[in-house]
């Protein structure tokens, strides 16, 4: 027996958008502009950062911009500094010489607590031996400390809020992402063509459709479609065509291509 071998599709963004579907990061940061999305949220470190970066850039790379946030910005600048600062004034309070004498180092985060400014300018001028037997300097190590790690807790709350709010916004622009093409879309015919039905125009396309159907009652080729994209690529074509008035009836349903269809 003839072994037999099926189609695979693999889709991404640039499927949608060429069947006319608007689901690009562009767009998406023009509506978000356009609803007033940022000046909503400007306490939001984040996105007041990708608000800034999206009206240099013309091309809108939304991981791009939130992995530099997270890596190069002066806010994750500021929060790896808190990180290795926050033991090293445990050790200080503990009267390690070496990290009395680090602390010194850190005077960048003087802008995030104003008192530790007074701190830095101790640690030029004394020891730890000094250090050791100041009472009020070792307090307000411990209230720079607490201080530095609430800030820390709250610029990463400020993250993941940003996060939610991008991924609600998202979800809800590519849901009302609709197929808007012309039907020599080079997307519609490779995505019917590997399901051995495609013929020329819609209403070609829609008579094959009712005649496999009811040749093969319901069953389709061999094929699967790999999907990278956010939106649900099959529901929005088959919606599409069952929109078009035809003499035909389209027999097809978003459960009919389930088996063959993957969302990664």
């Amino acid at each position: 027996m003839k072994k037999k071998y099926g189609t695979s599709l693999i889709i991404g963004n640039g499927f949608d958008l060429n069947l006319g579907m608007v689901t690009d990061y562009g767009s998406f940061f023009k509506k978000l502009s356009a609803d007033g999305f940022f000046t909503k949220h400007t306490n939001n470190p984040l996105l007041q950062f990708i608000k800034a970066k999206g009206e240099k850039e013309k091309w809108y790379d939304f991981e791009g911009i939130i992995q530099e946030y997270a890596t190069r910005s002066e806010q994750a600048v500021n929060l790896k500094m808190i990180d290795k600062l926050l033991p090293i004034i445990d050790k200080a309070l503990e009267l390690d010489e070496e990290s009395f004498e680090e602390i010194k180092g850190y005077k960048h985060l003087c802008g995030i607590v104003l008192e530790f400014d007074s701190v830095i300018e101790y640690t030029s001028k004394n020891n730890y031996l000094d250090f050791a037997a100041d009472y009020d300097i070792r307090e307000k190590c411990v209230y720079i400390k607490k201080a530095l790690s609430q800030y820390s807790e709250e610029q990463r709350d400020l993250v993941k809020e940003a996060m939610r709010l991008l991924k609600d916004e998202l979800v809800a622009f590519l849901k009302s992402a609709k197929i808007n093409n012309e039907e020599n879309s080079l997307a519609f015919m490779i995505f019917f063509s590997i399901m051995g039905i495609y013929d020329a125009g819609y209403k070609g396309l829609t008579m094959k459709l009712s005649d496999y159907s009811k040749k093969y009652q319901g069953s389709f080729p061999d094929f699967k479609i790999v999907s990278f994209n956010y939106t649900d690529t099959i529901s929005n074509l088959v919606k599409f065509l069952q929109r078009i008035k035809f003499d035909s009836r389209i027999d097809l349903e978003t459960d009919d291509l389930k088996e063959n269809f993957y969302r990664t």
